[in-house]
């Protein structure tokens, strides 16, 4: 991780962020448990989400999209890697 860098690393698996804090625990990094559908954090706080296959989770993509791109600062970015048969269709 960058100097620098603040990384807030989210799902909504106690079992994936179980993981994660085992697999990073030498890395200074927050972590989260929610809901990508209703993302708990106020304001545009973030440079960038990354997501990685998640899009299919959330209610729709669009309302998906919307609710990250909700705590992204102006000029944020949203960086998302799915899969499926119909992708984003």
């Amino acid at each position: 991780v960058p100097e620098g860098w603040d990384i807030t690393l989210t799902d909504f698996s106690s079992t994936m962020l179980s993981n994660a804090r085992r697999n990073l625990r030498h890395v200074d990094v927050t972590f989260e448990q929610f809901n990508a559908n209703a993302i708990p954090i106020e304001g545009d706080i973030f440079d960038a989400v990354i997501t990685n296959r998640l899009l299919f989770y959330t209610a729709g993509w669009k309302s998906g999209t919307a609710e990250m791109g909700q705590v992204l600062k102006p000029g944020g970015k949203l960086y998302a890697s799915t899969k499926g048969e119909n992708h984003l269709s």
